[in-house]
């Protein structure tokens, strides 16, 4: 195990918010197993300049790692899309690290350094959708989280990710899943004793 800060720029920490790992199929000639061990063995080894050359290394890990996001489908590319914007890239920061948060378009606008006419408008071009689609997108998500990791209340996991009233947070998860919390909380708890079962039982 170990810890490492990837910033862009001076605030946006790559990794900071992503609440679930990275799950990515690289192909033999990208050379990840590599790096990763040879930076392993750096650390181990702990020479002169290990740190150096440990950083350099996950740096190419890390290099590689964008690259593939252009290309891969998965969902935690969003967060690298940004970065060709930066400015964008700061808003859209702010919504991932606080979604429960009372976000409206004028203080992102704000945060963004742009007019709300604007900041809707780039916002749109580099994410693909709506500031408030995301928004609600990301709400969702982080809603599905607590309900498949933690026992919190159906009531209190709507407060946590911005919504006051419980019929909005139905209306928007089911729009999101098409089910209800609590069928999606009742599925994925079987699903996980499912493979219990089956990794106690080989």
């Amino acid at each position: 195990c170990g810890y490492f800060l990837a910033l862009v720029g001076v605030k946006i920490d790559l990794f900071s918010a992503l609440a679930v790992p990275i799950v990515e199929q690289f192909e033999p000639d990208d050379q990840v197993d590599l790096m990763l061990r040879s930076a392993m063995e750096e650390l181990v080894a702990q020479q002169v300049g290990a740190g150096a050359m440990s950083a350099a290394l996950i740096k190419q890990v890390l290099i590689t790692l964008l690259r593939r996001s252009l290309v891969s489908h998965e969902v935690w590319t969003e967060r690298f899309a940004l970065l060709r914007d930066p400015v964008i890239a700061r808003a859209f920061a702010q919504m991932v690290i606080h979604p429960g948060d009372a976000h409206r378009i004028d203080a992102l606008a704000k945060t963004a350094d742009l007019s709300r006419s604007v900041f809707m408008t780039r916002f749109s071009a580099v994410v693909g959708a709506s500031p408030m689609d995301v928004l609600r997108s990301l709400r969702m998500r982080r809603a599905a989280l607590l309900l498949s990791t933690s026992k919190d209340t159906i009531d209190r996991i709507a407060s946590e990710v911005g919504y006051s009233s419980r019929s909005s947070f139905l209306k928007a998860f089911h729009a999101a899943f098409d089910c209800h919390p609590t069928e999606y909380r009742a599925t994925h708890a079987a699903l996980m004793d499912s493979q219990d079962v089956t990794s106690a039982h080989p």
